[in-house]
């Protein structure tokens, strides 16, 4: 069992390494390569002379299809685990960040400019600050994060879920929230410029002072379903919508 302790390490670097796909492709082809060589010697040294000839010849040929796996889809991407870590001020523009657990998290000012956080888990995370530009947030869960004065322009919110978020003063020019859950969120003076809302649920969400002059695909409905907060001043809408009537429950910030 000794004998192939190696290859089992490489094994454990290889999926430490899949969270930066050039490096796991890197260990996953040596992992292969070497367990190959480690059972052709193996068999080879018990006396098994064609044995491992057939071991040495399937090897190869699986090494082959492999390569060609990894050119056609690449390899499977584990997440980054960081949840609860002080990244305050951190610079992870354009990172590839899909799938990293980030619960709990101080990104307070972070500059994610063009960053894939695809399926990111971001619950409860200090986003204050937190530049979003142009990243990708599809199915991205940051329900009860921090957003306020985040700058999300232009980034993409498909299927995101923001459930009793806090996104009060936040920039959203041009961002897409098709298919978003946005229920329960305190959307306090937001600018909505240009923001695309099909689909979106606002649901009970706070929309006290925010700018929904020129948001694509707002219907009234949506609007019905929302609230402001008791005295607040009514969300600028676009032309024939009219603000909700409700008014928001306490605990919704």
């Amino acid at each position: 069992m000794l004998y192939f302790l190696f290859p089992a390490i490489l094994g454990l670097f290889t999926w430490k390494a899949a969270a930066k796909d050039v490096w796991g492709e890197v260990f996953l082809l040596l992992t292969v390569v070497c367990t190959t060589a480690h059972v052709y010697q193996f068999v080879r040294w018990h006396g098994f002379l064609r044995a491992a000839q057939v071991a040495a010849v399937s090897g190869s040929l699986f090494v082959i299809v492999l390569v060609g796996v990894l050119y056609e889809w690449g390899l499977p991407h584990r997440g980054l685990a960081l949840n609860g870590e002080n990244l305050e001020g951190v610079y992870l523009a354009r990172e590839d960040l899909r799938l990293a657990a980030l619960v709990g998290a101080n990104l307070r000012g972070a500059d994610l400019i063009q960053t894939d956080l695809t399926d990111a888990k971001l619950m409860r995370a200090n986003l204050t600050g937190t530049n979003f530009s142009s990243a990708n947030l599809t199915g991205a869960s940051l329900m009860n994060a921090n957003l306020t004065d985040a700058a999300l322009i232009q980034t993409d919110l498909t299927n995101a879920f923001l459930l009793v978020a806090d996104l009060s003063n936040a920039k959203l020019w041009g961002a897409n929230l098709t298919g978003a859950s946005l229920a329960f969120t305190n959307l306090g003076g937001v600018e909505f410029i240009g923001a695309d809302l099909k689909g979106t649920d606002l649901s009970h969400a706070n929309l006290t002072g925010a700018y929904l002059a020129d948001a694509q695909h707002l219907e009234q409905e949506q609007l019905d379903d929302a609230c402001i907060s008791k005295g607040g001043t009514p969300p600028t809408l676009p032309e024939g919508l009219k603000p909700p009537q409700n008014e928001c429950v306490k605990w919704v910030r």
